[in-house]
């Protein structure tokens, strides 16, 4: 081997060598930390599986709801153009590897100076005894140049393939933040579909109770008349009246207010919203068996999505390390080049080819690409205590869901039981009344009474109905 070529390659193995010793080290991040076995005293069941949208939301109002919010729903349109543009990213960054390939055409007009290398030799020409004038170059050069241009970076450190990887977990990444969103609607909607309903209920039970108090109004009329009772008597009972009959008025407006909302949500103007009038359906999560927590909550989007961004930032800071080490780079060119666009086409003498090969190690940059792998090395750190924290409260909801679920069941069974007795007690008020065996004071308390927990119950029917609604939203939609 030429000496000088020895010399050459010990130089670059040298310098290679001490970049390679400044090099920054990469610590390990503790990924997640250990999720509990079990959801506490919840029995746990190894066939168990999050369920489609449309199995757990049966009613087909409902569904009608939500597949329209699917199309019309601005945001989610805004999250698919999200979606759609992290994978242009992807796919982009799948050729980070490959040799750039560019087709060159071009025309030019130059001139050497004279006492330049390039100037003196065309100067010459001139005094060529034996060239004709047409083969002499004139000072004004055309140039002329039709052929192809390539370039290719040589992974040698892995460092495009490290940004490959990183478009790909940003993609997924997306993609999961999409499932998130769609469960997030999904679960706002039917929210916003049951308050509807309960609001119906109660406007339902407020009406009734008008129509009973109507009619306790014109009988304590009756008796005034016939001595009976007094005007105070009357005083009240018209009072109570006028009370549920304002309470009706409240519950207009917020049925319509709740139905502008949901509309908003659907991405439509305000209308009239189909719906049904069952409070009385049953989830699977009224008597929810789970499987290991660990299989419910990675299945999470939101679990995901952070999980994607973490891998995502590992991938980006191993290749902000390999941006210490040199790069090789190879270019080369081939067509054809000529001074006479009449021989532009000649071959074999205009065909003109180039190759070469550079070896690009930092020297003077190098504060600014370890302040690029600074800045990556806190954001691995980040995306960990991101999904170590979206674990944790993952976990959180479930059980908190779970509970609340199970509890509201049997609060509803005693409500349903108080309710009855007091309706039950209605009805015995206003015979003893109409007989004269009870006084008005203990009509207007039963009736009140009995209208306070009629709606009691419907909001402790909302309440679980709502808590399962979350309790889908924590378990991740089953996307």
């Amino acid at each position: 081997m030429n000496l000088h070529l020895k010399y050459l390659l010990f130089t670059v193995l040298l310098s290679l060598g001490l970049v390679a010793c400044k090099i920054p080290s990469i610590q390990n991040e503790t990924i997640q930390k250990n999720i509990p076995t079990s959801f506490n005293s919840f029995e746990t069941d190894s066939t168990f599986k999050v369920v489609n949208w449309k199995l757990f939301f049966a009613d087909q109002n409902l569904q009608n709801l939500i597949d329209e919010a699917f199309k019309n729903s601005q945001d989610y349109n805004i999250m698919l153009q999200k979606l759609q543009i992290a994978s242009q990213h992807w796919k982009q960054n799948k050729l980070i590897q490959l040799p750039s390939l560019d087709f060159v055409l071009g025309a030019g007009r130059r001139k050497y100076g004279f006492y330049t290398v390039d100037g003196i030799g065309n100067y010459d020409t001139k005094f060529s005894p034996n060239l004709k004038p047409e083969e002499i170059i004139p000072e004004h050069i055309p140039d002329y140049q039709a052929g192809l241009q390539a370039n290719w970076e040589i992974d040698l450190w892995g460092k495009l393939n490290q940004l490959k990887k990183s478009a790909k977990f940003r993609f997924l990444q997306s993609q999961e933040g999409l499932n998130f969103y769609k469960t997030i609607l999904t679960s706002e909607i039917a929210a916003s579909y049951y308050e509807l309903v309960a609001l119906d209920k109660e406007l339902e039970i407020v009406r009734n109770n008008i129509l009973l108090q109507a009619k306790a109004y014109e009988m304590v009329q009756l008796q005034k008349q016939s001595g009976m009772a007094n005007e105070l008597a009357v005083k009240q009972i018209h009072a109570q009246l006028l009370n549920t009959q304002s309470l009706e008025l409240d519950l207009k407006m917020r049925i319509q207010k709740e139905e502008n909302y949901l509309n908003a949500l659907l991405g439509r103007y305000p209308q009239q919203i189909s719906r049904g009038n069952d409070l009385e359906q049953k989830f699977y999560g009224d008597s929810l068996r789970f499987s290991s927590p660990q299989s419910l909550l990675l299945g999470r989007p939101d679990v995901k999505q952070s999980e994607y961004a973490l891998r995502a930032s590992k991938a980006d800071l191993k290749a902000a390390r390999a941006a210490f080490l040199p790069s090789l780079g190879i270019q080369a060119s081939f067509g054809q080049n000529s001074f006479k666009f009449s021989t532009l086409l000649d071959i074999p003498t205009s065909l003109t080819y180039n190759v070469a090969a550079g070896l690009v190690a930092p020297i003077f940059n190098r504060n600014t690409i370890k302040t690029n792998f600074n800045i990556r090395k806190a954001e691995q750190i980040e995306a960990t205590l991101n999904y170590q924290k979206t674990i944790i409260q993952a976990y959180s909801e479930v059980l908190g869901h779970t509970f609340g679920a199970f509890y509201l069941n049997q609060i509803e069974v005693f409500k349903e039981q108080q309710v009855a007795e007091l309706v039950a007690g209605v009805e015995i008020a206003s015979q003893l009344f109409a007989t004269g065996n009870a006084n008005y004071l203990e009509v207007i308390s039963v009736q009140e009474s009995a209208l306070s927990k009629e709606l009691e119950l419907i909001l402790i029917k909302k309440q679980r109905i709502l808590e399962n609604i979350l309790l889908y939203k924590s378990l991740g939609g089953g996307w």
